[in-house]
């Protein structure tokens, strides 16, 4: 079944959000990341599981495309 495009534009973005997330996710494992200041990991942390939520949303909009709800 051919997807609509701005079905398409929320299945790409999610996958570009995925591949954001788990870089960050990587980075926030280094010795960089723990050379930071405090604030400033927390920050990043905060930015993770913002991203995490964002990614949530928009599944949760692909998998109406696919229920048709």
């Amino acid at each position: 079944m051919k997807r609509q495009a701005h079905e398409q534009r929320v299945i790409d973005e999610r996958s570009e959000l995925l591949e954001r997330l788990g870089k960050l996710k990587v980075f926030l494992s280094t010795d960089t990341c723990l050379g930071l200041p405090f604030d400033d990991r927390c920050l990043l942390v905060q930015q993770a599981m913002v991203m995490g939520q964002y990614a949530q949303i928009l599944s949760a909009r692909i998998e109406r495309f696919t229920t048709g709800g």
